[in-house]
Formats: structure tokens, sequence, C-alpha cells
């Protein structure tokens, strides 16, 4: 499945495979694939992971775990 959106002025493209457990989100902004990733938890939250999977948090939507997730990385 793709999802897309427009964050902080780049195109985001979010893609994951609905049936695998869990939904393993994959990012890629502006045409470059991200290190992190987005998992959904089993509380049906997000949890924002770096490219060594440390928590960068939980969130309840999609988008905002996403933007923690590409925020982090341009750091």
């Amino acid at each position: 499945m793709l999802r897309t959106y427009l964050i902080d002025g780049q195109q985001v493209a979010i893609t994951w495979i609905p049936r695998q457990l869990p939904p393993i989100y994959t990012i890629v902004a502006a045409g470059v694939p991200t290190t992190g990733s987005v998992e959904k938890t089993p509380a049906g939250r997000y949890l924002a992971l770096d490219g060594e999977h440390r928590p960068l948090g939980t969130f309840q939507g999609l988008r905002a775990a996403v933007e923690c997730m590409i925020r982090e990385e341009q750091r």
C-alpha cells in the first residue's frame, strides 16, 4: 500500500504491507529512502525508529510519526 504526504515542502511516500505483523512503514522523502522507519504498535499507535531502531517517539497518527522520523534524520 502507498500513502503520500507533503512534509516540510517535500514529497514523502510511505509504503507498507498490510498483512505483515507488525506493519513496518518504509519512507521515501524527496526520492531518497530514509534510514529510519515507523512501526504500528499493538496499541494501534505508531512508533518512530531511527536507523538503529532506537525509539524516537510514539504517536496517535502515522503522519506525526513520519514527521518526527524525517526531522530526526535531517539533524
